[in-house]
């Protein structure tokens, strides 16, 4: 008797496992949008790569939204890296600005995994004026 109780119990935490893992392949199952949109989205936020999903995807509402985040991004990106040329100041102006252009792609970046149009901080809602 003691035996089939373990047997139970082993088959009891293996289903257990089962529906974990049936719960998050069908959790990945309803996302709103293909992989397909989700990559071009995500390739919005790589500098000058915006354009891709700009031009390429333009019956995707996600992902010309992101493309245009991205593209702002990039812009103000380009306009910062112009202001690093300053003397003395220059190297620290460098650096900050990098680092927080990597965070606005990261948040971008997130944005689009988890099926978000949310504005970047800061900057984003510019994108909207239309």
């Amino acid at each position: 008797m003691s035996a089939l109780k373990r047997v139970n119990k082993a088959d009891t935490a293996s289903d257990q496992e089962i529906k974990k893992i049936e719960a998050k392949h069908k959790k990945q199952l309803n996302r709103l949008y293909s992989q397909e949109e989700w990559i071009f989205a995500i390739i919005a936020y790589i500098g000058p790569l915006f354009a891709f999903p700009l031009f390429m995807r333009q019956t995707s509402n996600f992902c010309q939204y992101h493309a245009k985040q991205g593209m702002l991004l990039f812009a103000t990106e380009v306009i910062f890296w112009i202001g690093s040329f300053l003397p003395i100041i220059g190297v620290v102006f460098t650096i900050a600005t990098f680092l927080v252009f990597v965070a606005g792609a990261v948040i971008g970046i997130n944005n689009v995994i988890n099926e978000r149009e949310v504005p970047l901080p800061l900057i984003g809602k510019y994108t909207e004026l239309e």
